[in-house]
């Protein structure tokens, strides 16, 4: 059986936006279960794995996207010499820019106070990771392509240990490495993630990630190019499971770390994303178990207008007092010191308050596939 479109790369991609509602929407952020919270710094959880693997299935999907976008744009302005190639990069800039601004968008909504606007963020990543690795992908072989991404993750090491901070020795640490330094050059003080000392989406973390999108591509074309069935999937698992052994072992000379995406990350959670893959590809597409992943597919098939909608919806969420009195608790704190009274454990309210919004968010996908409205960015 040869490929067609593959429904298990829109069910890994709900998969990735129902976590990552999960866990930005917790009934209480000081009641959360371990599993649900980032690594403090060095050190991974599961949850730290949730955007490196939508970058993995982003570039997954190019595999299986880019050879369509060429061939349409030559139907289109004809099959001229690097027309194909003209019309993605058109798109590519298209959708960079849209995906940057609503990534803007996002930070400011609902008040848009300058003073304190984030300007990193996780979509404003997104579209720069796919500004970076489509040219890649156009105008690179692949023996060059692995050499360039060997070469990013050597040079992003030795910029890590070797580089020094402010004038200083070089340092990983939270409050002085190299990433916030430029971070805060840049955009200043106050344009940066307020959660900590490190922005989780600083430039120079960008070009590593990439990094993890061209694996993801190259497991595109692994799948793209052999027959669908049982083998293909299991020696993409293993190369998988090697390349995450590559990063266990690269974390003794270099940690894991997610807000620096660091080399060693990029291997780890690379790794496990192909393997995952290779899961659900012979679950979904080689065996044919669509049904029970149907959920996954819905919020998939519209994943970045659900990741948008709902971060919109959270920021209202939390200025919307109960009653309207300024000193009464917003909905979902209501909502959870509740839950508390009633009996129910602390973390446990907090994560059923979060699967609510996930289940809310899947209706509202599942009702936009039925209407068969599919908003593509």
């Amino acid at each position: 059986m040869r490929w067609g479109r593959l429904v298990s790369l829109d069910v890994m991609r709900g998969a990735t936006i129902a976590g990552m509602l999960l866990v930005n929407n917790p009934g209480s952020w000081t009641q959360v279960y371990p599993a649900l919270r980032h690594a403090e710094w060095h050190g991974w959880t599961a949850t730290d794995l949730i955007f490196p693997f939508f970058l993995f299935i982003m570039g997954a999907a190019m595999a299986f996207s880019l050879p369509r976008q060429r061939a349409r744009g030559e139907a289109e302005i004809g099959a001229t010499k690097g027309s194909g190639r003209r019309a993605i990069i058109k798109r590519t800039c298209r959708r960079v820019l849209l995906l940057i601004g609503l990534g803007l968008l996002l930070n400011g909504f609902p008040a848009f106070e300058y003073e304190r606007f984030r300007i990193p963020g996780v979509l404003q990543r997104i579209g720069l990771v796919y500004a970076l690795s489509v040219p890649v992908v156009l105008l690179l072989r692949p023996a060059k392509r692995f050499v360039l991404g060997v070469v990013v993750l050597l040079a992003w090491w030795a910029v890590l240990v070797l580089v020094p901070v402010g004038g200083e020795a070089p340092a990983m640490d939270p409050t002085r490495n190299l990433q916030r330094s430029l971070d805060l050059s840049v955009f200043g003080e106050f344009h940066v993630w307020q959660g900590g000392p490190t922005d989780p989406e600083g430039l120079l973390g960008t070009f590593a990630a990439m990094v993890t999108c061209l694996l993801g591509y190259w497991a595109g074309v692994f799948v793209r190019d052999r027959e669908l069935n049982a083998k293909t999937a299991a020696r993409l698992g293993l190369a998988g499971l090697l390349i995450a052994a590559v990063g266990e072992v690269w974390a003794y000379w270099l940690p894991i770390n997610k807000p620096l995406w660091s080399p060693s990350y990029v291997m780890l959670s690379g790794g496990l994303a192909m393997s995952c893959f290779a899961v659900c590809l012979w679950f979904v597409d080689v065996r044919g178990y669509r049904w029970i992943t149907k959920p996954l597919r819905d919020i998939g098939l519209n994943a970045i207008v659900i990741f948008v909608g709902a971060g919109m919806m959270s920021r209202l969420l939390a200025r919307t007092r109960v009653g309207g009195w300024p000193e009464a608790p917003d909905w979902t704190t209501f909502a959870f010191d509740e839950m508390v009274e009633f009996g129910v454990g602390p973390r446990f309210a907090s994560l059923v308050l979060a699967l609510v919004f996930v289940f809310v968010w899947w209706v509202i996908a599942a009702l936009l596939a039925q209407w068969r409205i599919v908003v593509r960015v």
